[in-house]
């Protein structure tokens, strides 16, 4: 048996049991502890509204994060009619805080035609 403490950092640390002080102590006997999922194809919008673009990212962001997933890429395509906006809108806010699960990158689908 293994105690995991987590305190905010990526890394959590591991230690024989009992032998960790935390605050908060959870007994996670009936559960699985595993490393967060991360999916590398979600869907996510072409808009050209920064606002609604963000607010999705975010819904998709939280929704991800209730069933376990900590990372994703945004699958997305070109669209020139918009002027590949949600690309730039994707890349402002790849890394940043989301409230879930934390987008990673893009994945683009094809074809790349102007």
């Amino acid at each position: 048996m293994w105690d995991i403490l987590v305190d905010g950092s990526r890394s959590p640390l591991f230690a024989p049991a009992g032998t960790l002080n935390a605050p908060v102590v959870i007994d996670a006997k009936r559960y699985i502890v595993a490393p967060g999922l991360i999916d590398v194809h979600i869907q996510v919008p072409g808009q050209r509204r920064a606002g609604c673009y963000s607010e999705a990212l975010r819904c998709i962001s939280a929704t991800l994060a209730s069933f376990g997933t900590t990372g994703f890429l945004g699958t997305t395509f070109m669209n020139p009619v918009n002027g590949n906006a949600h690309l730039k809108l994707l890349q402002e806010m790849t890394g940043s805080d989301l409230g879930g699960a934390r987008l990673l990158g893009i994945h683009l689908e094809g074809p790349l035609s102007t």
